[in-house]
Parts: structure tokens; sequence; C-alpha cells
């Protein structure tokens, strides 16, 4: 709730009371809750310098990579950091602080009123990034290319260098990274080279993993935060129960995080980088069926249809809206007030399958 709370001030136009605010957020030990207040703060352009000075003394100190993350996002708020978040990104080995503090300066080149010097600065780093090896931070980089908002046609003369990172992307892996490369050229230079979408194989059903599961089947998530127990819909998606079933039984859960946590709509894990943008080596397809999102009910996260992989996510409520834009897999039968309690960072012990 007080996540929430904080998010709400990330919207409004004007802080009446910005100093009561940094106040609460020097002194508040909830890092969700003071990172998005200080970016909130910097939006408004209320002591930048101070509040960005203890925003990298808070990344140095701390030892939570999501907290991390979020500093890195919350300071590309303000241009003046973005040498500070540039040296991270590019030095850590760390996806998630790659991803977080990517993600932040693509959202600032996108700022209105942006300095031009600024602007040029930020499209270099662009540029340098569609050259790492981190197909995430290629995505997101070509996203900024495409977008013809930017008017980046008459700056980007040259398109090879996006030619050159499409050519090093692993499928399916990369999926996405693809698509947006292949629109980022499409718009730069007009390219019909490249006017079809990739097309991925979904891997078929394991029917032997199937068949062997009960009529009821279910699965104990072990969490830091407590058990929950699932029962999975064999008969509504089979393809994707017995997807989640292999690499339960793999230990492929084991350990990962529970990257993304929007309160009271969905809680999400499942992502081998731990910033939502990784896979597993298979896609598997759609299974759309008579399932409604209710409270408690597990979906498979996609990119659109056809591409779930390993992600998923459990709702805190009804969400009516997901109904047939995402597979439902199964449903929390035990252990919801687990699911409530569930932070960013939190993990998978193990998954047991019953």
């Amino acid at each position: 709730m007080s996540v929430a709370a904080a998010e709400h001030f990330e919207n409004v136009n004007q802080i009446f009371f910005p100093a009561e605010i940094r106040r609460i957020a020097d002194v508040t030990t909830q890092w969700r809750v003071r990172t998005v207040l200080y970016k909130s703060l910097l939006k408004q352009k209320f002591e930048i310098f101070s509040i960005s000075q203890n925003l990298r003394d808070r990344y140095k100190q701390s030892e939570n990579t999501y907290e991390r993350a979020w500093i890195l996002d919350a300071l590309s708020v303000a241009p003046d950091n973005i040498s500070f978040i540039r040296t991270e990104i590019f030095q850590s080995d760390i996806p998630v602080i790659r991803t977080y503090g990517m993600d932040g300066l693509c959202g600032l080149i996108q700022s209105d009123r942006l300095d031009p010097s600024v602007k040029s600065r930020l499209v270099e780093i662009m540029k340098d990034a569609i050259s790492h090896e981190d197909a995430v931070m290629v995505s997101l980089a070509a996203g900024v290319f495409a977008n013809p908002e930017l008017n980046l046609k008459e700056i980007i003369q040259d398109t090879t260098f996006l030619h050159e990172a499409l050519m090093r992307l692993n499928l399916p892996q990369d999926y996405e990274a693809a698509q947006e490369i292949i629109q980022a050229i499409k718009y730069l230079d007009g390219s019909e080279l490249l006017n079809t979408m990739i097309k991925l194989d979904a891997q078929p059903i394991n029917w032997t993993v199937l068949n062997r599961l009960t009529t009821h089947p279910k699965a104990k998530i072990q969490t830091d935060r407590g058990e929950i127990t699932i029962e999975l819909f064999k008969f509504d998606a089979p393809g994707t129960v017995a997807n989640f079933v292999e690499l339960s039984r793999k230990g492929f859960y084991d350990g990962k995080y529970f990257h993304r946590v929007v309160p009271n709509f969905v809680i999400q894990a499942g992502c081998p980088r731990g910033d939502g943008w990784g896979s597993s080596d298979a896609i598997i397809r759609s299974e759309f069926s008579q399932q409604e999102f209710d409270t408690g009910y597990m979906g498979m996260a996609s990119s659109g249809k056809d591409t779930e992989s390993c992600q998923w996510f459990i709702t805190q409520s009804p969400t009516p809206h997901l109904n047939g834009r995402y597979t439902i897999f199964a449903r929390v039968v035990e252990g919801m007030d687990v699911v409530n309690q569930i932070q960013v960072g939190d993990k998978i012990q193990f998954i047991h399958i019953r």
C-alpha cells in the first residue's frame, strides 16, 4: 500500500509540499518507497544535486541488486546523472542493473524540451548499446532509433551497426531485440528487405509428462515468504502445464526472483535474467480458454501471441482486462496470504509437483 501511495507522486504535475516528501523519503526504511519519492522530487527539479548525491551514495552502499537498479532508474530523470548511469550499465555484469539503467536513459531521451547537446550524448550511448552483448540493451536502444517522434533520421545516416547487431542475436531468446532492430532499420532507411516479421517455432506438447500427472495436479511453490499451493489446469492449457512441470522438475525456477510486483495487481517471476526480459531455450504456444483472471490465477507472461516461455504471474485481484490475452494455466488454492506478502527481490526456493 505504501508503494502505491508513493507512486502517486510520480504522476502528479506538481508536488505542493516537496520538503515534507523529502523528509519522508529520508527517514523511511522501505527502499522502494524511498526511491520512488526521490524520483518524484527529481522530476519536479527539487534539490536535484542533493537528492542525486544521496541516491548515488545509497547505490554504492546497497547490497540489494533491485534497490540499486531502481536507483539508476530514478537518477535517469536528471540529465546531470547521465555519465554516472552510463558508467554503471556498461561496467556491470548484472542484467538487472544494465536493464534498469538503460531503460531510464531511454526514457530521458524521449523527454520534452531536452537540450540538443544532451540528446546528442544520449544518441551516442544508444549506439554503443547496440554493439553490446546484452540483447536487452540492444532492444531498448533499437526502440529509441525506431521512434519517429525523436526524428533521428538525419542524425543516423548509416544503419550498418543495426544490421550487424541483428546478425549477432540468438533466437528464440533474443526475439524481442530482433523485432526492435527490424523496426529501427525499416524506419531509418526504409528497407524492404526486412519486411516480414521473424517467426518462431513453438516446441510441441510433451504428452508423456502431461499424461503422468493426476487429474487435478498441484504444485507447491516454496518462497522466502512461505508456501504457495497451486492447482494446474492440465486440460485448459496442456502445453503450458507440461512446460511448467518440466522446468520445475529440472530446478529451473529454483533461486529465481520475483522481479515484478505491482500492488493489488500481480507478482511475476521465472525470469533467468531477473529483469523481466529473460526466457528459456524454447517458446510455447498461447492457450486461451474459458478461464478468467480472478484473484490468485496464474498466467504466462508474453510479448505477443505464441511467444510464451518461462515467466509467469499471479494476480492479486480480479483482472478481467487480461482475459483472452494471456494463457491461464493454474490458480492458487492455498497461500494467497503469501502471494500478497511477496516483494521485489524475494526468491523462489523450489517448486515441487505433487
